[in-house]
């Protein structure tokens, strides 16, 4: 039975926990030789930011919109450029990503003795990549995915100024095919030192390129606003053998490797002084 006691406890130490953790940060970006200023921002709140401008001369007219989408257990970015009668390239790249510096692994068994953990990050992809060249304009679309400052995958497509439509997807992404709406899961190794806090980054950039000459048409757009996202089931598989952890992030909402909401929200924490009352009561008519 969950007795008071033990309702205590859990508060205490979920308020260590918060005490000792340090929150997320929170990052987008977006560049390149667009009609608009560069966009560069990082966070301690999740945020969405979504944007469009466009330049135009008569009927000739150059189209851009952006989205940055960062929290919830993913990250989310999209690049569309529109080139419509001006001659000339034009690109747009968009960067979303989370830093979270409080992950634990904890051994709940460890009969190997091991001081660290080998793991599989589980995520999960989901966008497209759409190219509309007409004439003898050229079009690009690409996004790569990071785990801690190293690509762990990527994926371009071209359709050329000969109309060849060639595709390139490297690391975790190869094999995915960029036609129609892509979703993919991926599982990317890493290692752990345990009984310490650790730092987990992963995110995505995604860039859109046209390129022709006066009174061509070009558009390029790259959407994977469905965020690159945690596996909320199982964020990692441990495949180190006979160890058994438990996987836990106060700023990333992991708990025993799953994502959840916080256990105990503020409004909840105001209720401390009550259940030291309620307590004090109990222990009084015990009495």
């Amino acid at each position: 039975m969950f007795s008071i006691n033990k309702l205590l406890k859990v508060v205490l130490l979920y308020l260590s926990l918060l005490a000792s953790s340090t929150a997320a940060t929170f990052s987008g970006y977006v560049g390149g030789s667009y009609p608009g200023d560069p966009f560069n921002v990082t966070s301690d709140s999740p945020f969405i930011q979504i944007a469009s401008a466009a330049d135009s001369l008569g009927a000739r007219v150059i189209e851009m919109d952006y989205g940055i989408k960062v929290g919830g257990g993913g990250v989310g970015a999209k690049a569309r450029i529109a080139n419509s009668g001006f001659g000339g390239a034009r690109e747009l790249d968009v960067g979303a990503s989370v830093l979270y510096e409080d992950l634990i692994f904890t051994p709940i068994r460890n009969d190997g003795g091991a001081t660290s953990v080998d793991v599989l990050l589980n995520l999960s992809l989901g966008g497209f990549i759409n190219l509309l060249p007409q004439g003898q304009a050229a079009t690009f679309g690409s996004i790569a995915v990071m785990v801690n400052n190293v690509t762990i995958g990527s994926l371009e497509r071209t359709f050329n100024l000969n109309g060849v439509d060639q595709i390139n997807a490297t690391g975790v992404l190869s094999g995915v095919s960029p036609n129609g709406s892509i979703f993919t899961n991926i599982a990317h190794p890493l290692s752990f030192a345990l009984n310490t806090p650790v730092s987990l980054q992963f995110g995505i950039v995604v860039s859109a390129f046209v390129n022709g000459p006066d009174f061509s048409f070009a558009e390029s757009d790259s959407d994977f606003f469905n965020t690159l996202s945690l596996d909320p089931n199982s964020v990692f598989t441990v495949l180190t053998p006979d160890l058994e952890v438990s996987i836990d992030s106060v700023s990333a909402g992991i708990a025993n490797n799953q994502l959840a909401p916080i256990p105990l929200p503020a409004s909840m924490l105001l209720m401390l002084p009550g259940w030291f009352v309620i307590l004090r009561w109990r222990k009084t008519t015990a009495g």
